[in-house]
């Protein structure tokens, strides 16, 4: 009953002159740092938390963040970024060349780091403003990849110390974090942030759980469709947008037994997105979705040929995380092949044990399911979601990873980040053809929390602009 106060309660409203913004949610967040495994809607409060040494929007234009100016050698092999002075961290330590290059040194021993930095040779800062990245090849939009939220600025013994033994989170961004727990999340205004003061003073995330068995759709204001929005599969209304990242089940080519080429090309047919939605929506299944034909809803659609049926395929196994449109779409896969004399295995892990096994032994089953997100710096987060996904790369086999790193390393040489995606499209592209990847669908997006908060759009991974949100006196 107090949940349901709750989710009715919910908006912004003035208290001592202070603007408070209380929202639900029906899951408890995983701690907050850039170098964790995030969900979408972890990415975006993560967004709040820190702040990059620039900026880029879903144009691929820069602008200044920490750094207020940065510049390239004429070989495009030397960086320069000049930070602006006495930026701090949230702790109150300086924000400074040597905090950044102990950050990055302990970024490049990351696992899901080491293919975006793997041409990075060195960093040093020659004064406390200035920090210089020397890169083995020419990339001539390097400084644009620091605009990824994987690259946020925090101080550098939150990446070396495990998360377990940390105390508090300690970022660079807009808002602090005050408490974490799981009751709620809040988060206050960060009044020395360098850049725009945010408007909304604090913000209460309260955990309510769901009542119809999803954990990512069903909160009032965020992602709840009304009974009388028009049928999902049609053009969203005003009040609908369709997220750019993508789920897809990926084929293991490093399988315990690999599947041949026209087997996968015959499985991808049978699980296309429409076969699956007509599943769940005969099942009656509380979720929406849009069923897609490549990977991102501004690509044009692509399909691999179809492959010869196959009487060999008996039994086949499905990993996921637990994550409630990759439960859906696992069990739609399952019935649609059913249909066809196959026997699905579907095995659930956490989202922390799926991360580990993709960076460590690898994954065994036969089709992993994942969700290839996008943040707000649209054409690098394209860019390194192909390059250095864990989970889509663990199921790539030598041959496909060594085209793959080929083919970014081009891109990255010769092309600036706003012609990325026209880029990027033919790579994933063939990735259909040759069955390795089959993008299932999109996720709606609800707009209803527009008639609350006076003209604050709706962010990327599906929340309001939280710095935006204002109310009169």
């Amino acid at each position: 009953m107090f949940g349901e106060l709750l989710k009715q309660s919910s908006g912004a409203g003035l208290h001592n002159g202070l603007l408070h913004v209380q929202l639900t949610y029906n899951r408890t967040f995983s701690a907050l740092y850039p170098h964790n495994i995030l969900r979408n809607s972890e990415r975006f409060f993560v967004r709040q938390l820190y702040s990059c040494l620039v900026k880029q929007d879903a144009k691929g234009i820069t602008s200044a963040d920490i750094a207020h100016h940065w510049q390239m050698s004429e070989d495009g092999k030397v960086w320069s970024f000049y930070l602006r002075p006495k930026v701090q961290f949230h702790d109150g330590s300086p924000i400074h060349g040597k905090a950044i290059v102990d950050l990055f040194n302990a970024y490049r021993k990351l696992h899901g780091y080491k293919r975006d930095l793997s041409r990075l040779t060195g960093i040093e800062s020659p004064q406390p403003r200035v920090v210089k990245f020397y890169l083995n090849a020419s990339d001539i939009d390097f400084a644009l990849k620091l605009a990824d939220v994987k690259y946020s600025i925090q101080p550098a013994t939150q990446v070396t110390k495990s998360i377990a033994k940390q105390k508090a989170v300690i970022g660079s961004g807009p808002f602090t974090l005050l408490e974490q727990s799981d009751k709620w999340l809040k988060l206050g205004a960060y009044e020395a942030f360098h850049g725009y003061r945010s408007l909304t003073d604090e913000l209460t995330i309260w955990h309510v759980q769901s009542t119809n068995g999803g954990e990512s759709y069903s909160h009032k204001l965020l992602s709840q469709q009304s009974e009388e929005d028009a049928d999902p599969i049609l053009e969203p209304t005003k009040q609908l947008s369709i997220e750019d990242g993508c789920l897809l089940a990926v084929f293991n080519q490093n399988a315990a037994k690999k599947l041949p080429t026209e087997t996968r090309r015959w499985l991808s047919h049978l699980i296309q997105g429409e076969a699956l939605w007509k599943d769940i929506t005969n099942n009656k299944v509380p979720i929406n979705l849009v069923p897609v034909d490549n990977f991102y809803p501004f690509w044009k659609p692509w399909d691999s040929i179809a492959g010869a049926q196959s009487s060999e395929v008996k039994r086949l196994s499905i990993l996921i995380y637990n994550h409630f449109g990759l439960r859906v779409c696992a069990q739609a896969i399952s019935n649609v092949l059913e249909k066809h004399g196959i026997e699905v295995e579907i095995e659930e892990m956490s989202i922390e044990a799926y991360a580990k096994l993709a960076m460590s032994e690898g994954f065994t089953q036969d089709i992993v399911l994942m969700n290839l997100l996008l943040d707000d710096n649209l054409p690098t987060s394209a860019l390194l979601a192909f390059q250095s996904d864990i989970a889509l790369r663990s199921c790539m086999d030598a041959k496909t990873s060594e085209w793959l790193d080929l083919s970014l390393g081009k891109l990255c040489a010769d092309i600036q980040s706003p012609h990325y995606l026209e880029r990027l499209e033919p790579i994933g592209n063939y990735l259909i053809s040759e069955a390795i990847a089959k993008p299932l669908f999109h996720h709606l997006q609800s707009m209803s929390f527009q008639e609350l908060f006076h003209g604050v759009d709706m962010t990327p991974w599906g929340w309001p602009d939280i710095q935006q949100i204002w109310l009169e006196e």
